[in-house]
């Protein structure tokens, strides 16, 4: 497929930057070798619309494609997108917050997750949520307007559609899993820990020789987190009674994500409803090629750069109803080293 087939409103869905910890981290959350998305925004000037640091920005395809394989999915039956387009404008004109790096993302992954990290995996949770935290805080502090709302790259994606009116609405296949307990966040909310004590916990954060998770780039935090993942046997799911439990740290920073959030968004409810609504509406990039009802994949792009032997021969079957290139190209991942 190449970028003059596209049409407005394309959802463009990004393999893993290759030599990116960030996207590793992403693709070994969600299971699916996606780690970031987009939409396609103007037919003429061939750009997309995505969230890039620090706000929603309009960029242009060829640049943003160079060196990843873009599965391209279109919205079914619907031919105007221009609804879809507008509301996509309206955030970008407001200048709407958005993922830092692909952090927001990894750090929205792990709270939803329903798992139970061990102990040093927890603590490398908890210095990413604290990172996302002092960015949060600062992007307040800096603009000073209550009421806007972080988003992942793909949440935006499904929130622009949702924006346009039912018609455009994504739907998605029911997940009996994701409606029932065991997230991180699940779990903090329903351990018995006084509210008082998980914040006298957050300020006794202890990193062990390491400077305070503010001063680490992403990169460098996701890269600790997948080398944690990476020797853990399995990211095993919560199990009663078997589960690790959850560090006092861990807890803390839980909590204070709330709160930083609660302060961005002018939210009136408790911290916790604030996060419960947002799993509710959290959707990930894999969500939008493996679940999404009402879009039909069209083609795949590749970007420049990927060199003609990584490119798979031909189109094979991978997921029900779904067509997409051999994971090939979207697990290159040779650039990073990792210690196990």
């Amino acid at each position: 497929m190449k970028i003059s087939e596209l049409k407005t409103g394309d959802v463009l869905l990004f393999s893993p930057k290759k030599g990116s910890f960030t996207s590793a981290a992403i693709v070994k959350l969600t299971g699916v070798p996606l780690s970031h998305a987009a939409m396609f925004y103007d037919e003429c000037d061939k750009t997309l619309i995505e969230e890039t640091p620090p706000q929603v920005s309009v960029n242009k395809a060829k640049k943003r494609f160079s060196g990843r394989m873009i599965t391209v999915r279109r919205l079914k039956a619907v031919k105007d997108m221009e609804p879809v387009i507008k509301s996509a404008a309206v955030y970008f004109s407001k200048q709407e917050p958005y993922d830092k790096t692909g952090l927001y993302l990894v750090g929205l992954l792990l709270l939803f997750k329903k798992w139970s990290p061990n102990i040093s995996t927890q603590k490398v949770i908890t210095w990413i949520l604290k990172k996302i935290i002092a960015n949060i805080d600062k992007y307040i502090n800096q603009i000073k307007h209550p009421g806007k709302m972080p988003m992942a790259c793909s949440t935006f994606v499904a929130q622009c559609y949702e924006d346009a009116g039912t018609s455009y609405e994504l739907r998605f296949t029911p997940n009996n899993e994701k409606n029932q307990p065991g997230s991180l966040l699940d779990q903090v909310i329903t351990t018995q820990v006084n509210i008082k004590k998980k914040r006298q916990a957050e300020s006794q954060i202890v990193f062990n020789s390491f400077q305070e998770s503010n001063n680490f780039s992403a990169e460098y935090l996701c890269k600790n987190l997948v080398e944690k993942l990476n020797q853990e046997p399995t990211v095993q799911k919560v199990k009663s009674k078997s589960s690790t439990k959850l560090s006092q740290e861990l807890i803390g920073a839980i909590a204070e994500f709330g709160d930083v959030h609660k302060k961005l968004f002018d939210f009136k409810g408790s911290n916790f409803d604030l996060l419960k609504n947002m799993e509710n509406l959290f959707v990930t990039p894999g969500d939008l090629l493996c679940s999404c009802l009402n879009l039909e994949t069209k083609g795949v792009i590749f970007g420049k750069g990927l060199v003609a032997k990584s490119r798979p021969a031909k189109v094979r079957k991978t997921l029900p109803g779904l067509t997409i290139i051999s994971n090939q190209v979207f697990t290159d991942t040779s650039s990073i080293k990792i210690n196990q």
